[in-house]
């Protein structure tokens, strides 16, 4: 299973890939084909669709490197005898 360092090393990766897509997105701007004039042979609805993948990748990358934390933890009972007198949480 994921180390706690290799999740954060996905979740980095999986911001890098969407900050990647986010680029191909701006290329296909009108500024950038006009700065760029190589991006300008490239159909527009490529770059989209590319772009709007490779965001969909790095958040989902991101998504399922998130540690899963239960909020509740689980109570065992308090024993007196053979009688139950209470509950505590387990560590």
């Amino acid at each position: 299973m994921y180390t706690k360092r290799n999740m954060a090393k996905t979740k980095l990766l999986g911001y890098l890939i969407a900050v990647v897509g986010l680029a191909i997105l701006f290329l296909n701007s009108a500024p950038a084909r006009k700065a760029i004039p190589i991006f300008n042979s490239v159909p527009s609805n490529i770059l989209l669709t590319i772009g709007i993948v490779v965001i969909l990748a790095g958040v989902v990358l991101t998504f399922f490197s998130t540690e899963k934390v239960s909020q509740e933890s689980e109570e065992v009972p308090i024993y007196k005898g053979k009688k139950i007198v209470g509950y505590r949480k387990a560590e």
